[in-house]
């Protein structure tokens, strides 16, 4: 009794097609779960963006917050009845700061 005969044409070809189907799918499994270089930089351009606008906000804040309260030092000291050498040391500082700010 003989073996049947094996058609190795038809294993190889089997055989590829059984590795395509498992590595293609793998490969892409891989590759979607991993971040890319371009999506990396495209993110972190954006925060960067994101952190300069914020930052610029704050400072703006700052300098608003700064001029409110410098303005109303001078309203104070120009409230004054009888300013004496101080206040009108301090009034004449905070008119020049408050020029600064603007």
């Amino acid at each position: 009794m003989s073996l049947p005969k094996i058609d190795t044409k038809a294993v190889s070809v089997s055989l590829v097609v059984s590795i395509v189907t498992v590595v293609i799918p793998a490969w892409l499994f891989l590759d979607n779960r991993f971040a890319h270089a371009g999506d990396v930089t495209d993110l972190k351009r954006i925060q960067l963006q994101q952190f300069k606008e914020l930052k610029d906000s704050q400072e703006q804040g700052q300098r608003n917050l700064r001029k409110q309260m410098v303005s109303d030092k001078v309203f104070e000291l120009q409230l004054k009845p009888q300013p004496n050498q101080v206040d009108k040391a301090l009034l004449d500082r905070y008119k020049r700061e408050l020029e600064q700010l603007k």
